[in-house]
C-alpha cells in the first residue's frame, strides 16, 4: 500500500427492508502527518444504472434473435420476406434479399418503379382481391394465403404469399412471405422423386407422371433459350400383362437410362410407355440419340432371343427456342409415334 492508491468496486448492500442496494465505492489510500496510512472512500447508488444496463442488456439479447431470424428469412429459402404498412397502396418498410431476388429489382429500383409501394406491383386484375384480403384480416388470425399476380424484371409470375397483421401503439403493418410457384412445382416434383422407388442399380425415374411433366414444364418456362428434346418409347407385343413381360420393360428401361444425364427428366407415361425430355440439346443430336438407342435395343434383342425382351418404337420431338407449351410439344410427340415411328423391327 502506497499513498495515492485508488481503487474502484462495485457490491450489493442489504437495505433495513431486505431488498438490496447496488452500490460502487470509489477510494484512494492517503498518508496523514503522523506517517499512517488511511483510506478517503466514497460509496454512490447506482441501482437505477445497474437496472438500466440490464434492461439493455436483455433488449440486446432480444435483438439479436430479431435479427438470427430475419437473417433466417433473408437465406436461401424458397419465400420472401417483406414487411409493409397496412394502408391504401401498402408501401415497404422492409424487404429482404430473398424478396428482391424472386422479384428481380433492388431496393432503389423497388421505390423507382413502384414508388416503394406493393399495390403498384400487383397486377390490376388482382388489386382487388387483395384489398378484400387485407381488411378481413384481424391480429388474432394465423397467416391467411393468397395467390395474386406480380410484376417481376420478366413479366408478371405468380406467388403465393402468407401474411399477418400486427397492430403496434395505434399503428398496423402487413408482415408476409412470398413464394414463387413455380419453386413450389420444382419441390413438389422433387419430393415425388424421392418417394419413386428406384430401378436395380439406383437408377431413379419418375413414376408420377405429374410429377414428372411439372418439373418439365418448370424446366421449359425456366430456359426458354435453350434448345430441348422430348422423346417418347413404347414397348409392345408379347403378353404384355405377364411379370416376365414387366420385368423385360424395366430392364431395357435401365439399359436405355445409361443413354440419358442426370438431369434429363424420365418417366412412365403409361403403363408401358417411357416419356424423356433431354435438356439443352441439339435437333442432330436428339436423333442420333434415338436412333443410338433403338439400334442397342434391336441388337440386344437379337443377341438375348432366350429373353422376352420387347419391341420398341419411338417418337420425338425438339423442342425449339421460347417454346415452352408443353401439351404441344406432347401432342407433337404422340403424333410422331403414332405416324412416323422408328423402331427396333427396323434396320437403323
Amino acid at each position: 500500500m502506497a499513498p495515492g492508491m485508488e481503487y474502484t468496486f462495485r457490491h450489493r448492500m442489504r437495505k433495513k427492508d431486505g431488498t438490496w442496494l447496488w452500490m460502487v465505492a470509489k477510494g484512494r489510500v492517503v498518508q496523514a502527518e503522523d506517517g499512517r496510512f488511511a483510506i478517503v472512500s466514497a460509496c454512490m447508488d447506482i441501482t437505477d444504472t445497474v437496472l438500466a444496463q440490464k434492461r439493455l442488456q436483455e433488449a440486446n439479447r432480444t435483438l439479436r434473435f430479431k435479427n438470427d431470424e430475419l437473417e433466417f428469412l433473408s437465406s436461401g429459402m424458397l419465400g420472401g420476406y417483406y414487411r409493409c404498412r397496412k394502408s391504401e397502396d401498402m408501401e415497404f418498410l422492409y424487404t429482404s434479399p430473398r424478396f428482391l431476388e424472386i422479384l428481380g429489382y433492388s431496393n432503389d429500383e423497388l421505390n423507382e418503379l413502384f414508388q416503394n409501394r406493393l399495390l403498384n406491383m400487383i397486377h390490376p386484375g388482382d388489386r382487388e382481391k387483395i384489398r378484400l384480403m387485407t381488411e378481413t384480416l384481424s391480429p388474432d388470425e394465423s397467416l391467411k394465403g393468397v395467390e395474386y399476380r406480380i410484376l417481376t424484371r420478366n413479366g408478371y409470375k405468380w406467388i403465393l404469399c402468407h401474411s399477418r397483421l400486427s397492430v403496434k401503439s395505434g399503428d398496423s403493418f402487413l408482415y408476409g412471405v412470398m413464394l414463387d410457384i413455380e419453386e413450389l412445382g420444382e419441390l413438389y416434383s422433387q419430393v415425388e422423386e424421392c418417394r419413386t422407388p428406384l430401378l436395380p442399380e439406383g437408377v431413379r425415374f419418375f413414376q408420377n407422371r405429374d410429377a414428372a411433366v411439372g418439373r418439365m414444364e418448370n424446366y421449359l418456362s425456366r430456359h426458354r433459350f435453350l434448345t430441348s428434346g422430348l422423346l417418347l418409347f413404347s414397348f409392345h407385343g408379347g403378353n404384355i400383362d405377364s411379370n416376365s413381360a414387366r420385368q423385360a420393360f424395366l430392364e431395357q428401361a435401365l439399359f436405355m437410362k445409361r443413354f440419358f444425364r442426370e438431369d434429363d427428366i424420365m418417366c412412365l407415361d403409361g403403363d408401358y410407355e417411357i416419356l424423356i425430355l433431354c435438356r439443352n440439346i441439339k435437333e442432330e443430336d436428339i436423333k442420333l440419340k434415338c436412333r443410338r438407342i433403338l439400334k442397342e435395343l434391336r441388337y440386344q434383342m437379337m443377341s438375348q432371343v432366350s429373353k422376352a425382351l420387347l419391341p420398341v418404337r419411338a417418337g420425338l420431338t425438339v423442342i425449339q427456342v421460347q417454346e415452352d407449351d408443353f401439351e404441344e410439344c406432347y401432342d407433337r410427340v404422340k403424333d410422331s409415334l403414332l405416324k412416323n415411328a422408328l423402331s427396333t423391327d427396323q434396320e437403323l
